[in-house]
């Protein structure tokens, strides 16, 4: 049976299943032995769905997306989110390998031709050779033994990300400790398992002693805003990192810090609270300085129409303006940053939302035609894209090298995962296209190979400046769906 026979089958059986316990649920349907197997059958996708993505890779499907990436293949046609496109190209990374090149760590230092002997390039690349054919070896026993065990995706996810955490040259490997984990996720919730590999990876790490281990994982992360307006941040640091962090909040551990309080008592702010307000203060006092220096330049930049300034009496408390970063402020929040001791006025096309002409003779964007793009763009260009114009890189249209000048019109946002994908040469190479103006609207799109110019019209950018621009124009449509 060759697998379109087989996805048709399953397409059958599922059709099948949704209408039993879907069209009308009722207490006679339930049957334990179905609903246990029926389990046991679909912890088998996140291995077929890891392969799929590993043939998917083989035959460089994001070309067939104007990409490099396989996560934008993923995204694009197959509709997955940004984080399960992640999981799963993990997954397939894991079990078969060479999926995310980003993923496997560059070598501590490439052998130079010029001083290895013929003898010395043998044996390094036998030495090479042993070391993949022993990785593939462990490969296919992980996948074999998940595939028997028919562990959930969500057991796996645990498991890969755990692991990620471990030193190099521990004892036991990596992969000792990925067949250890997979043998405990058969008869463990997946939350005793998340605290098993912990300990695992923990007291594994202990014996390799790698006196830089804290320092390699470093990371920030600052996740999207929520329907509050807040956002949830993620920090690793080593232990020069968390000394100079908890040094610098230790203040916030009385009460009445940062307040003028004649009574500190009086503060109703909880521990957590006074620790996160001590943090806002520190970051404020950093860009004040920054102000400072620049000569009245900010680093938040918040976009507003005229019409926006000429409704803030009426506006409610609770809308939001966006910004450069990514994040939507509120006028209070604008306020309380101190953001109304500067401004930059910014004349956009009523019709394409456009900057109107700002032109230099050098490369590089001025900070005014940087400014300019935000007020009309505020996110890159690439199609369906949300990263904020703090992400991404001002972007010739017309090449630099092939004599495009640096005036506005010239200029587009391309975030730092759209950029490599951009087509320079315009020649189509890799089914790739380039950032070209859209005839019809004047706007800045992405040119696929077949000439068709698509838009971004993510909701992000229907926020910017230039859609509300666009907007006002009573013939088109609004950007809000509703």
């Amino acid at each position: 049976m060759d697998t379109t026979e087989a996805i048709k089958l399953l397409d059958t059986a599922l059709s099948s299943l949704l209408k039993h316990y879907t069209d009308d649920p009722q207490a006679s349907h339930f049957n334990q032995v179905d609903i246990k197997t029926f389990e046991e059958l679909t912890n088998q996708i996140p291995m077929i769905t890891a392969g799929m993505t590993k043939t998917a890779a083989l035959a460089n499907a994001a070309t067939l997306v104007g990409s490099t990436h396989i996560i934008d293949y993923l995204v694009k046609e197959l509709g997955l989110s940004q984080a399960e496109a992640w999981a799963r190209a993990r997954r397939a990374e894991e079990f078969f390998g060479d999926v995310l090149p980003t993923a496997k760590p560059a070598p501590e230092a490439d052998p130079n031709p010029q001083t290895e002997t013929e003898q010395e390039r043998s044996e390094r690349e036998a030495r090479e050779a042993e070391a993949r054919a022993r990785e593939a070896e462990n490969r296919k026993r992980r996948r074999e033994e998940a595939a028997h065990r028919k562990l959930a995706a969500e057991k796996v996810d645990i498991i890969n990300q755990e692991l990620s955490y471990l030193n190099q040259d521990t004892t036991p490997s990596r992969s000792e400790l990925y067949e250890l984990a997979l043998a405990e996720a058969s008869n463990r919730r997946p939350e005793d398992l998340r605290k098993w590999v912990r300990a695992a990876v923990e007291k594994a790490n202990h014996r390799a002693k790698d006196p830089f281990a804290a320092t390699k994982n470093r990371y920030v992360h600052v996740g999207k805003q929520d329907a509050n307006g807040g956002c949830r941040i993620s920090i690793y640091l080593d232990g020069e990192g968390a000394a100079l962090l908890n040094a610098a909040l230790a203040g916030s551990n009385k009460k009445g810090h940062g307040l003028s309080l004649e009574d500190p008592s009086k503060d109703r702010r909880s521990f957590s609270q006074r620790k996160a307000d001590a943090l806002v203060q520190i970051l404020k006092d950093y860009n004040s300085g920054r102000l400072s220096r620049r000569g009245g330049v900010g680093t938040i930049v918040v976009s507003l129409s005229a019409k926006d300034v000429a409704d803030l009496p009426e506006a409610q408390p609770d809308k939001r303006f966006p910004t450069n970063t990514g994040i939507n402020l509120t006028a209070s929040e604008i306020l309380r940053l101190g953001a109304a001791r500067y401004d930059f006025g910014a004349v956009l096309d009523p019709d394409s939302g456009r900057p109107l002409h700002l032109g230099r003779t050098s490369r590089s964007a001025s900070l005014n035609q940087r400014l300019a793009l935000l007020a009309s763009e505020l996110v890159c260009s690439g199609e369906g894209c949300d990263e904020p114009a703090d992400n991404s890189d001002v972007h010739h249209i017309e090449p630099w090298y092939a004599g495009g000048v640096s005036d506005i019109e010239n200029f587009t946002f391309r975030c730092f995962k759209h950029h490599p994908d951009n087509d320079d040469t315009r020649t189509g190479q890799g089914n790739k296209g380039y950032a070209d103006h859209d005839p019809d609207s004047g706007r800045v799109g992405h040119r696929k190979p077949d000439g068709t110019v698509g838009l971004n019209e993510s909701t992000a950018q229907q926020e910017s400046g230039g859609a509300k621009i666009r907007d006002q124009d009573e013939s088109r449509p609004p950007g809000c769906p509703f």
